[in-house]
């Protein structure tokens, strides 16, 4: 992992020089120098342009060179070919870090790359900081350092606030900022990363979490460079109690490769991403509105949701349902009251409404508005509640009594209230924000909010087993192979079975005969598969037979699947038939582990033979996998209940599959020979009984 960059000199410089300065302050060179002085920057501001000798009323400098001082940050608004050669003549002069707006970099082309590269050992070998290229730059809005040359920060001011945001997307940083504009809410940072030449998403992220000004730390993403250190990043944020939210863009082969032309970067397997996410306490948002609703609550709170129960207060029946719909969607719960809630409810109520959760005040408020304060206090002060959800709709009278009424329920209560405006008047929602409560157009939206509040407090990193399994046995097998590629099947089950995972029984056989013994001391029925590295599936062929009962099934099979290799893989080196036992009462699942280019190894499981068609049903997670995580990944399975005795099932061996997959883990760390391991199915037995390896293949990594 390379170590986080420190970003003090980037994120709180005393002074800037802006290389490729100009007197135009709507474009790239002029845009700094006018958001440095409006969001009034307190140290010294140097426009360097040989064609100017001043710009706004400040002195331009032929070269920086020629500055009375060094700048603590050189922004760079030049064309690509001469960035390069302007870091140079910084670095000589002393400057220490950079933000590079320039594009034509490795997002262009193969040119465009190539002198990336030369960017990267630049900074490198300068022990320099860059932002960039291709970035719209950096602004910390707390110490008034605006650097970010996005119109959005000219409309109106932003004003400083607890969010820090990263972005690999300059524009998605301007939105961010109209965003925090119109729903009230301050923003303390904003970093375009650009192309990552110097810092990345996961330095910019590590060192807003360790500001004590910022709550939450945000970001959109398409793609990670140093899995390790966003790992690192993580931990930093969880460490402070910071939640870390990612809108993850690049999901799939299409928006992956739109986002690698984009950015240079490659986006990975989406699923890797969602799993280091959650290992790592990574809040995900699905969408762009879902990211600011989530950043919204945990900016304007610092309440934490610490059950799933959550009571409702609303002025409508419909909107009441609509929201309890919503929270138990999303895996929240609306339960009863206690008693007493109930009775000073119905003490307080129109006689014709019920008092049960969610609670519907009617019309009540239009005369009463301060109902809404003690009914929602009542709803606050339950034990059976862990939050309020205050959901009014169509205000229209007492707009401002009802606003004040709930931000002081929020104010009051050590549970998080959050609030729903549907419809009425829009003031509302500026009041409440103000007040600094989070405030959400339809229910959907806040109950996902919940759902990620809830995310945040329930997690606990795991921590790491105390031993690995030993698989100094399987390292050395592995290495006995000398060529690389696919291994045939016979070849695999060696490593299987050094690494301790137990495979069905059975073996090679190079002719009849040998078939004939082995399937006599398994007992039939048994299967016959062709064994070759050269032949990848077996089934596609004829390669495989399964069910065979008797000794003339086997030779006359034995005969067959030699004669159609033969005819459709000519010139493939057979070992042999193997010959196997056909388990019974076992459910089929897929296990395995490959290496992903960005998170290294990773362990898979799902369920396998028809429910693999039915379920498209698996999980994973990346490495190391912490102590427990082999059993969370098994009840992570939709289909977790046909092993957990569902419909008159037995209940099947959960801790032996587990097992497996802590062997595989362990065999993924120890030993970088294997690029992958698939096996398919695994045949998972009643409780006691085991899980066997029924079919794998061993890929062993190329020089």
């Amino acid at each position: 992992m390379t170590a986080l960059s420190d970003l003090r000199g980037l994120l709180s410089p005393r002074s800037i020089a802006i290389i490729g300065a100009t007197p135009d302050l709507g474009r790239v060179g002029g845009r700094p120098i006018a958001y440095l002085k409006r969001y009034g920057f307190a140290g010294d501001i140097f426009p360097v342009n040989p064609k100017h000798e001043a710009i706004d009323g400040l002195t331009c400098y032929p070269s920086i060179d020629a500055l009375p001082e060094v700048p603590d940050m050189a922004i760079l608004a030049v064309p690509a070919r001469i960035v390069c050669s302007m870091i140079e003549a910084c670095q000589a002069f002393g400057v220490k870090a950079f933000t590079a707006y320039s594009s034509g970099f490795a997002e262009s082309g193969q040119e465009g790359a190539l002198l990336e590269q030369r960017l990267r050992e630049l900074i490198q070998s300068g022990g320099s900081v860059l932002c960039g290229p291709n970035s719209q730059g950096i602004a910390n809005f707390l110490d008034s350092t605006v650097a970010y040359f996005t119109s959005e920060l000219g409309r109106e001011d932003v004003a400083p606030g607890p969010i820090g945001f990263v972005s690999h997307s300059g524009v998605f940083g301007g939105i961010m900022a109209t965003e925090c504009i119109q729903r009230g809410l301050g923003l303390g940072y904003l970093v375009s990363t650009g192309n990552e030449a110097g810092i990345d998403f996961a330095d910019a992220a590590a060192y807003m979490a360790g500001d004590s000004r910022i709550r939450v730390v945000a970001g959109y993403m398409e793609g990670v460079r140093d899995a390790e250190k966003l790992r690192a990043a993580a931990e930093i944020a969880q460490a402070a109690g910071k939640p870390l939210v990612i809108l993850k863009a690049g999901r799939n082969a299409e928006s992956a490769a739109a986002a690698a032309s984009h950015t240079g970067a490659l986006a990975g397997a989406y699923a890797c991403h969602q799993a280091a996410f959650r290992q790592w306490g990574i809040l995900e948002a699905d969408n762009s509105d879902e990211l600011f609703d989530i950043v919204e609550a945990f900016a304007l709170t610092t309440k934490r949701l610490r059950g799933r129960r959550i009571g409702i207060l609303t002025n409508s029946g419909g909107i009441g349902v609509l929201c309890a719909d919503q929270l138990g969607a999303n895996g929240l719960e609306v339960p009863a009251f206690e008693s007493a809630t109930e009775e000073a409810l119905a003490a307080d109520m129109q006689s014709f409404v019920s008092p049960r959760n969610p609670v519907d005040v009617a019309l009540q408020a239009l005369d009463d508005p301060d109902c809404i304060a003690r009914h929602a206090a009542r709803i606050a002060r339950d034990n059976n509640i862990d939050a309020v959800l205050c959901f009014p709709g169509v205000i229209r009278r007492h707009v401002s009594e009802i606003a004040d009424a709930i931000a002081g329920v929020a104010a009051e209560s050590e549970k998080p209230v959050l609030a729903g405006w549907l419809g009425g008047e829009g003031e509302g929602v500026a009041q409440l924000h103000r007040a600094g409560v989070a405030v959400y157009p339809e229910p959907a939206r806040a109950a996902r909010v919940l759902r990620a509040m809830l995310q945040f407090s329930e997690f606990r990193p795991t921590a790491m087993p105390a031993t690995l399994p030993d698989m100094a046995s399987a390292v050395q097998a592995a290495s006995a192979f000398v060529a690389s590629g696919a291994l045939a099947e016979s070849d695999s089950r060696t490593i299987l079975s050094a690494a301790g995972i137990e495979n069905v029984k059975g073996g090679l056989a190079r002719n009849v005969e040998e078939a004939l013994s082995i399937a006599g001391e398994i007992g039939y029925p048994v299967v016959l598969k062709i064994d070759s590295a050269e032949i990848a599936h077996k089934s596609e062929i004829g390669g495989v037979v399964l069910g065979l009962t008797s000794d003339a099934e086997l030779r006359q099979a034995f005969g067959d699947i030699l004669e159609r290799t033969a005819a459709e893989a000519p010139g493939a080196k057979i070992s042999g038939i193997g010959v196997y036992e056909m388990v019974r009462g076992a459910v089929e699942l897929i296990a395995g582990i490959r290496r992903d280019p960005i998170f290294g190894p990773v362990v898979l499981l799902g369920m396998g033979g028809v429910f693999a068609e039915i379920l498209d049903d698996n999980v994973l997670r990346v490495m190391p996998m912490g102590a427990g995580e082999a059993d969370a990944m098994v009840r992570q399975l939709r289909g977790f209940a046909i092993l957990d005795g569902a419909r008159g099932r037995p209940v099947a061996d959960i801790g032996a599959l587990a097992a497996v997959l802590e062997r595989l883990a362990a065999l993924a760390l120890t030993c970088p020979e294997i690029e992958e391991i698939d096996i398919n199915p695994l045949m998972l037995l009643p409780h006691g009984e085991g899980a066997r390896a029924a079919d794998a293949l061993v890929v062993l990594r190329g020089e």
